[in-house]
């Protein structure tokens, strides 16, 4: 097997609006402000490693760091033995894809991506131009959903009102079990067992997007990854997919994270949590994407994928996923 060939890439260009920034700065001390600060900087690196006995063609696309006024990735290294990788932003998803090719036996591919990433949220939240009413695949308006948004809506008088309203809904009918984000086809039931929501990589942040837009209300799930455990040691320490939202009320973005608050109901802090979370994001995660029904494309097919929030690679035409741990593995630092 041939030892890895270290590369790396650090330019000063961008990706267009709401893309990747690869600054040339310098790189400064992870988590240099507290939690509870409105600014902090982090390090980040994804790294994923496929190794098998024979194969021809391999490729991996890994989803980075999303750029906008609250968030600015910059000093981006790649390095690995791959044999070439390119950087996309389309449909503001912003993308690395390596590939590896020709005959390899007993062969090991690597790739690590490290970043810094700078989080501001004294800054305005804004999102691409796009259709935040419509259904997806996955997060439907259907008659239960719309049943459901209408009565607990019938008294409200404002957008903001009935997004209130909705809000605490899902805090008190969704269990912390049922609203954590898991990956596949799943259903979200409320704490009484009827069904809310189905399809796959949901969230009770989907719950309340459906809600809002069965509603009226413009409303979009916001995919990332969490850093730490946040300002109020709800989150998981470890570094995982996490997904939030963001409405749209008066005319702007308000960006909302229900799980905190479900996971803050059992807290006596929880009313207060509740509010913070309703109209702000932690500073402990990362935005990757605003996109559901991403298309990868590929020599053997295109795949529809519901969200990309973690690599996804193929290998002669098969999909990490189909193979154990013994020959994929995909880690997350900060």
């Amino acid at each position: 097997m041939k030892g890895i060939n270290r590369r790396s890439f650090l330019k000063g260009t961008a990706l267009g609006a709401g893309g990747l920034v690869l600054g040339s700065s310098y790189i400064v001390n992870a988590n240099e402000a507290s939690k509870e600060s409105g600014t902090r900087t982090f390090s980040l690196n994804l790294q994923n490693n496929m190794k098998f006995g024979y194969t021809e063609n391999a490729k991996v696309w890994i989803p980075l760091a999303y750029t906008n006024a609250t968030q600015r990735p910059r000093n981006l290294k790649v390095e690995g033995n791959y044999d070439g990788y390119t950087l996309s932003n389309n449909h503001l998803v912003p993308l690395l894809e390596a590939s590896w090719t020709g005959k390899r036996e007993d062969s090991l591919h690597a790739i690590k991506v490290g970043l810094n990433l700078d989080i501001d949220l004294t800054k305005k939240l804004d999102l691409p131009k796009g259709d935040y009413l419509s259904c997806s695949r996955d997060v439907r308006v259907d008659r239960n959903v719309k049943l459901i948004a209408d009565a607990i809506t019938k008294l409200a008088l404002t957008d903001e009102q009935k997004a209130r309203n909705l809000f605490g809904w899902v805090i008190a009918n969704v269990d912390s079990n049922n609203a954590k984000d898991k990956a596949g086809i799943r259903t979200i039931y409320a704490k009484d067992g009827s069904e809310l929501l189905k399809g796959s990589n949901i969230s009770a942040s989907s719950v309340f997007v459906a809600l809002c837009r069965a509603c009226n209300i413009e409303a979009s799930e916001a995919f990332g990854l969490t850093l730490d455990s946040g300002r109020f040691n709800l989150a998981d320490a470890d570094k995982r997919v996490y997904t939030r939202s963001a409405i749209k009320l008066n005319g702007k973005w308000i960006p909302n994270d229900i799980q905190l608050a479900i996971r803050g109901a059992k807290t006596l802090e929880q009313h207060k949590i509740a509010n913070f979370a309703f109209n702000t994001w932690d500073n402990n995660w990362a935005l990757l994407n605003f996109s559901r029904d991403y298309e990868i494309h590929n020599s053997y097919e295109t795949k529809l994928l519901s969200t990309l929030q973690v690599a996804y690679g193929v290998v002669d035409g098969a999909t990490m996923s189909h193979f154990d741990k013994a020959h994929t593995d995909y880690n997350i630092q900060a």
